[in-house]
């Protein structure tokens, strides 16, 4: 995700199996990992988990967020390199 784009969801998990996630500053992101009744879960997103990247792939994670960004919840990425940064 770069530059002049808007994303948000609440009560979501990511699965990532890729190996180069990015999420660049720029943008407004609003993300969130269900974790009440108010913020329920869509399909199969788990409770607390905001990313979650299997045992064995080796991904670079990057997130360069804003003062507009928001990120709640776990990331898990145990064989990943995880680099967060921002304003």
């Amino acid at each position: 995700m770069n530059s002049n784009v808007s994303v948000s969801g609440t009560g979501v998990t990511i699965y990532y199996t890729g190996d180069s996630f990015t999420i660049n500053g720029g943008i407004d992101t609003v993300l969130a990992a269900p974790d009440s009744p108010s913020n329920p879960p869509v399909n199969n997103a788990v409770e607390d988990l905001l990313l979650y990247v299997p045992v064995g792939i080796v991904a670079d994670i990057k997130i360069n967020g804003t003062s507009g960004s928001y990120f709640g919840g776990t990331i898990y990425a145990p064989d990943s390199l995880v680099f967060i940064a921002g304003t």
